[in-house]
């Protein structure tokens, strides 16, 4: 799969509670509320794929339309119908607010988080330390961030 490498975070699409270091490449946040931000480039159509890793584990990773919110309480990867993500705490998927079980235990600091966003097939998938237990979440938008 195509690696989004090297990708920015976007200045002008994130929650006031972010911070982006000079370059774009790192961001920071320390407040739910207002921390997410996207990247600037858009997938409509390819294979994609990107890892994280600890040491924070309060990282949500996930894939959002355009125009779903970056502020407010459910402005969280996942916490609207226009949004999905994995929240690395506890491996949990999200998606519209709600909260279901996909990998088979909480995640730790040391353990490799893959996303998977296949575009043509309209899907996303994690993956843990190299596994991933299936498709995360199918049928999604045309376009996402």
């Amino acid at each position: 799969m195509p690696v989004l490498s090297p990708t920015k975070w976007n200045p002008n699409d994130k929650g006031t509670g972010v911070t982006l270091d000079s370059n774009g490449l790192d961001a920071t946040s320390n407040h739910y509320i207002s921390g997410a931000v996207r990247t600037i480039h858009r997938a409509s159509s390819g294979k994609y794929y990107v890892e994280f890793k600890g040491p924070n584990n309060y990282i949500m990773v996930g894939v959002a339309t355009e125009d779903a919110t970056m502020v407010g309480s459910s402005a969280y990867p996942g916490g609207t119908a226009k949004s999905w993500s994995i929240y690395f705490y506890n491996g949990t998927k999200h998606h519209n607010d709600i909260a279901s079980p996909y990998f088979p235990r909480a995640l730790l600091a040391t353990d490799v988080l893959g996303i998977a966003l296949d575009m043509d097939a309209k899907t996303i998938s994690g993956y843990l330390n190299g596994v991933s237990p299936g498709v995360m979440y199918s049928d999604l938008p045309s376009t996402l961030l």
